[in-house]
């Protein structure tokens, strides 16, 4: 046994009055007991100590018990259990030292009476002897009502802790292992609809993921068939268009020149004013086919940005769509390790059910053993009465023997005090011995249970904190990836397709510009190699 903790707990709390109260009643008892000339209230002080001590434990008992009683919450059970110990063991604390001393100091006062009967017992007359039989008599009655009550308190104790009902210990820690099941069960189910709602979203998430996937790739596909017929179709038109500008203007020409060259001779004026005609519709066509040109220039130009855009488009979706892949095989190794996560927090609530199991049937053993103890304690009790009552029959049938003769009278009391010191010693020492075997088995018990359960809760209460917590983080972490991966991919598409139209638009308007220049110079210097020639020819029939 660990008497350090024993004393500690004597001098800590609640405890520490009645250890100084019944210590310092047991000393001053002691000093008057071995002190000569002594008053008569002092000694009668002395006679009724052990009666105090005993009181003082059985109130201490009653005020450990309330002090558990009066703090006690049914609303947070956990928390409660240690306010219950406490007050247990200011009951059982107190109890055990104020029987104790008791019983050392009756020891004591015993010792020191018959020593002092020892001495003088030749002097001593048959009145005496009469007086302290009785005085032993009336003692030891009065040491065994104590006793029987110390007994009763016991057995209320022992009652108040083991019986059926709520508001026992027992009915207590049953009731807080229920809650902690259905605790249990709720967070259990809890974890599996969170796991069920998390792989529902993620199946949600891959399924959008894919179908992105698969309307971008479709798009792709269009928009380059697009792109490659609009490439076709408008090399097609360009050709048309240049071959045909190009046949009109060499046919017109070679037109005006034969009717000019044949009806020149004949039909000089006329010819000039159907050269003043042709000429004013060969301006007119001019002026037609710069508009067509324009509004060629303008849907090519139009045509261009819309190509490069798809194109620039269909790069930026073709670079992102080649990164989904990626996080989808990083979230696949996510969810695989959340899995796993899962699977230890389901094998440590496996754990836990079954140390909870060992603790539930280790509480019946405890049980039978208190009630073992007990039932040693009651008979060790029934053993002292039996003798006490066998021996007051046995000094009832000395006294009436007392009429043969004094001195035999005194030698058979003087006998019979003798072994009922002995008697009482011997009890007393049994008594002493099976309430110490008795605490310390039951303490040891509550430790040990006490221990178990705050672990167990510790640990059980750590795991799941931290499995929650990672799986909290996981979680984030996977949609904090994901919405900052499409956000950026989102971005950088529009961000290039952005500088791809900016830059498109600004090579195209340069490109038009310089073919406009270049057609216009061409223009001009085929008109003027026209005027020159016209001009020739003109002068060639003046000189005629």
């Amino acid at each position: 046994m660990d008497f350090s903790k024993l004393f500690s707990a004597m001098i800590t709390g609640f405890n520490l009055p009645f250890t100084v109260v019944m210590f310092f009643l047991f000393f001053y008892s002691l000093y008057i007991c071995f002190k000569k000339d002594t008053s008569k209230v002092k000694r009668n002080l002395a006679k009724a100590a052990p009666t105090l001590l005993t009181s003082i434990g059985i109130f201490g008992t009653f005020f450990g018990i309330v002090i558990a009683l009066l703090n006690f919450n049914d609303n947070n059970i956990r928390e409660q259990i240690n306010v219950i110990i406490v007050g247990m063991q200011t009951a059982f604390i107190t109890s055990v030292m104020g029987v104790f001393l008791s019983i050392l100091l009756k020891v004591v006062l015993i010792w020191q009476e018959g020593k002092q009967t020892a001495n003088p017992t030749d002097e001593m007359s048959a009145k005496d002897l009469l007086e302290k039989f009785v005085w032993h008599t009336q003692n030891t009655s009065q040491m065994l009502i104590e006793t029987q009550q110390v007994v009763a308190k016991l057995d209320d104790l022992v009652n108040a802790i083991g019986r059926d009902g709520d508001n026992s210990m027992l009915g207590q820690i049953r009731l807080l292992r229920v809650d902690f099941s259905d605790n249990h069960k709720k967070q259990q189910e809890t974890l599996v609809a969170q796991h069920e709602q998390t792989q529902k979203d993620l199946h949600t998430q891959i399924e959008h993921l894919q179908n992105v996937l698969q309307l971008a790739q479709q798009n792709y596909t269009e928009k380059k068939l697009f792109e490659d017929k609009l490439w076709s179709e408008m090399q097609k038109v360009t050709d048309s268009l240049a071959k045909s500008a190009t046949e009109q203007i060499i046919d017109a020409l070679r037109q005006v020149i034969q009717d000019f060259n044949e009806k020149i001779t004949e039909q000089f004026g006329e010819n000039f004013k159907q050269l003043n005609n042709a000429v004013g519709n060969l301006l007119t066509w001019q002026e037609n086919y710069k508009t067509q040109l324009e509004q060629m220039i303008e849907q090519y130009q139009q045509g261009v940005q819309a190509i490069d855009s798809t194109k620039d488009a269909v790069q930026a979706i073709e670079t992102s769509s080649s990164v989904i892949p990626e996080h989808m095989k990083a979230l696949d190794n996510v969810i695989i390790h959340n899995q796993q996560q899962l699977d230890e927090l389901t094998d440590h609530l496996n754990t836990f059910a079954k140390i909870r199991e060992s603790a539930v049937n280790s509480l019946p053993e405890i049980q039978q053993h208190i009630r073992l103890v007990l039932d040693n304690m009651q008979q060790g009790s029934q053993d002292v009465k039996d003798t006490l009552t066998k021996t007051a029959n046995d000094f009832g049938t000395a006294t009436q023997l007392s009429s043969e003769g004094m001195q035999s009278m005194s030698q058979t009391v003087l006998d019979r005090s003798k072994e009922i010191n002995s008697t009482l010693s011997n009890q007393a020492t049994h008594i002493s011995q099976a309430v110490e075997t008795w605490h310390r088995s039951f303490e040891n018990s509550l430790q040990q249970l006490q221990t178990e359960f705050s672990s167990t809760l510790k640990n059980m209460a750590d795991e799941q904190e931290r499995s929650n917590m990672q799986v909290r983080q996981n979680l984030n972490k996977i949609a904090q990836d994901s919405w900052t991966d499409t956000a950026n991919d989102i971005k950088g598409i529009l961000e290039e397709n952005h500088r791809g139209v900016q830059k498109s638009q600004t090579d195209t308007l340069e490109s038009m510009g310089k073919a406009l220049v270049s057609i216009t110079k061409q223009f001009t210097s085929d008109y003027r190699q026209l005027v020159e020639e016209m001009d020739k020819v003109i002068r060639l029939h003046g000189g005629r």
